[in-house]
């Protein structure tokens, strides 16, 4: 069984039409996701579970810092530049960010460990959850595909591979 976990941001019709491509081709796929809020698109019943940010994002509670820490530790991050590549995160107090970026978290290494996440796609290295995606599936060994552009063509391909700085 191959399960492919999406990381939707923007809804692309791309990545909707990705999922019915590998179902035709891998009948055994499933499919799941996280997106930043409810879409007609996403209704689409060959997903079996989708989650929403928007969701967590309406939530306050108290801040688990071992939690945080244990994160950090783990996967060799710094969550506070991690939230510094969501702009939407960056709209909340300080407080509120952290603890957002802590539900995101917790909800998405649940669903990676629930649904045996063997693939996820993401539309683009360009926030919160994404960066730490790439960082877990290496860190797990679970493959990332996610877009970029190639050249001056303006065509795109898919890829895997996130180039650190040096």
């Amino acid at each position: 069984m191959n399960n492919i976990y999406y990381l939707f941001s923007v809804k692309d019709h791309c990545f909707t039409d990705l999922s019915l491509i590998i179902k035709k081709n891998k009948p055994n796929s499933l499919f799941y996701g996280m997106a930043y809020a409810k879409s007609p698109v996403l209704k689409n019943k060959i997903y079996s579970h989708i989650s929403y940010i928007s969701d967590v994002i309406n939530k306050n509670g108290a801040i688990d810092y071992a939690f945080l820490e244990g994160i950090e530790k783990t996967y060799d991050v710094n969550v506070s530049s991690l939230i510094h590549t969501d702009r939407h995160l960056l709209r909340f107090a300080k407080k509120n960010r952290l603890y957002v970026a802590q539900e995101l978290l917790r909800l998405f290494i649940h669903e990676m460990n629930e649904f045996k996440i063997a693939t996820i796609v993401v539309e683009g290295i360009d926030d919160f959850i994404s960066v730490f995606a790439s960082t877990y599936s290496k860190h797990h060994g679970i493959k990332l595909i996610f877009p970029t552009y190639v050249g001056y063509s303006g065509r795109t391909c898919l890829t895997g591979h996130v180039f650190e700085s040096f």
